[in-house]
């Protein structure tokens, strides 16, 4: 699938955006104030995606969103969510694909929402949800961008890593503070004036989990469409063992080898006077050097096939992990919904 990041990443999708054409079709009978707003969301459209392609993303962003506005159809929330992607706000982005997802409902096929979901979990690992309890009334402001009027309605995602939190009451600022976002975690704050907080410490942040209905359909999709994991080739299938073996054989050789080396040396040192033998244990002395090489032998190829193996185990151990976590990437039979330069998701114009 090439729903990926920014391409400042690395994940740019082809030389230029894969656009969604949207399906606006005038209606068979309708005013004149209709077809003005078809006509301005056709051409809203046009200058988005015109602008997209010359890398102008902020203008792209909006006027896909006067697009939507004039005509909404949730094909132009996925690239909504794509430009927001190219202006580094995986939140938004976020937000534009869950958005396609629940407008789209059944007219995106079991495929394309695989992959959609797909998409939404890898930007729910760098995004979290923060809800700020303070002054009624009092704005507040999140990197010194507006946010909501407290009491807030619901969660505001961000993108995590540290955000300079403020809230304003009758254009003064009552708290000021730093907040850290954590992927996939609700973080609920509660920003206290002084004269609130009496000169106490200001209260803990409580922590919760970022509560989704997509996830839940997410863990389903994969769930059913999950492939199974690559098949082992036969070599790590058999090698990592047939090096075990060999490393207990020589393990063993070595050991006898010494044992007889141990063995030998005592007998000729109480055979043997001040280390002097007579010509009935030559043999045994020639023999004693070439035992102790042959030990040493054994214990360096053991050493050799132990590290052989286990490296050879951990290779295995790898690549199984990798192909059971690798996810469904399945591309649509009929490929159109995303086809490279020639992005379509369906309808016409």
């Amino acid at each position: 699938m090439c729903l990926q990041g920014p391409s400042k990443q690395g994940a740019f999708c082809g030389s230029w955006l894969v656009f969604a054409t949207v399906l606006l079709r005038t209606p068979t009978v309708a005013g004149a104030d209709d077809d003005a707003r078809v006509t301005d969301a056709r051409q809203a459209f046009a200058t988005g995606t015109e602008a997209y392609q010359n890398m102008e993303f902020g203008r792209a962003l909006q006027f896909f969103e006067e697009a939507y506005r004039l005509r909404p159809s949730y094909r132009i929330q996925f690239n909504i969510a794509q430009t927001q992607l190219e202006l580094s706000k995986p939140h938004l982005a976020l937000e534009a694909f869950e958005k396609y997802l629940s407008d789209g409902q059944g007219e995106i096929d079991a495929s394309r929402r695989s992959e959609v979901l797909l998409e939404i979990r890898k930007l729910r690992n760098v995004v979290g949800e923060i809800v700020v309890m303070g002054k009624t009334g009092a704005e507040c402001r999140i990197d010194d961008e507006h946010v909501s009027f407290l009491p807030m309605n619901a969660p505001v995602r961000l993108e995590a890593g540290p955000h300079a939190l403020t809230l304003h009451f009758h254009g003064e600022v009552i708290c000021r503070k730093m907040v850290k976002i954590v992927p996939g975690k609700k973080r609920i704050d509660q920003c206290r004036t002084q004269d609130e907080l009496g000169g106490g410490p200001e209260p803990e942040s409580v922590w919760d989990v970022m509560s989704d209905t997509s996830m839940r359909e997410y863990d389903l999709a994969v769930s059913v469409k999950q492939p199974a994991p690559a098949a082992e080739s036969g070599f790590l299938k058999v090698a990592p063992w047939i090096v075990s073996g060999l490393a207990v054989a020589t393990l063993s050789t070595g050991s006898v080898l010494a044992l007889k080396t141990s063995s030998l040396n005592s007998e000729l040192k109480g055979a043997c006077d001040d280390n002097v033998c007579g010509s009935e244990r030559q043999d045994d002395v020639d023999k004693l050097p070439r035992l102790a090489v042959g030990a040493d032998i054994m214990f360096i190829a053991t050493s050799v096939f132990t590290a052989t193996a286990i490296s050879l185990f951990i290779v295995r151990k790898k690549r199984r992990v990798a192909s059971e976590q690798q996810p469904n990437r399945t591309r649509p039979a009929d490929d159109d919904f995303l086809s490279g330069a020639s992005h379509r998701i369906g309808g016409d114009w």
